[in-house]
């Protein structure tokens, strides 16, 4: 028999708008501010099979949200947002 412990099913659904700030030549080439909200569902196999559980039982799911910049640099592209941060803290 499978061990199903590890199973798991996510989605995630997100909307996000950007507004660009500057566009230049350097070492940060773009910036863009940036506001973005979603879902976010998690569950497995077994717990979509319970009978008599409603949808938001089998499928939990959770609201999301982040307002902050992004900025684009020849390395890579950076972040500085709100749930960037809040993730970090100890909570």
């Amino acid at each position: 028999m499978a061990d199903h412990r590890y199973d798991k099913l996510a989605g995630r659904l997100l909307l996000e708008y950007a507004v660009p700030l500057w566009r230049r030549h350097g070492l940060f080439y773009r910036g863009d501010a940036f506001a973005a909200l979603g879902i976010f569902a998690l569950t497995n196999p077994d717990d979509l099979r319970r009978e008599g559980a409603s949808l938001g039982q089998r499928i939990p799911a959770d609201l999301t949200a982040d307002l902050g910049l992004r900025l684009d640099t020849y390395i890579g592209i950076f972040t500085l947002s709100v749930a960037n941060a809040l993730g970090r803290l100890p909570l």
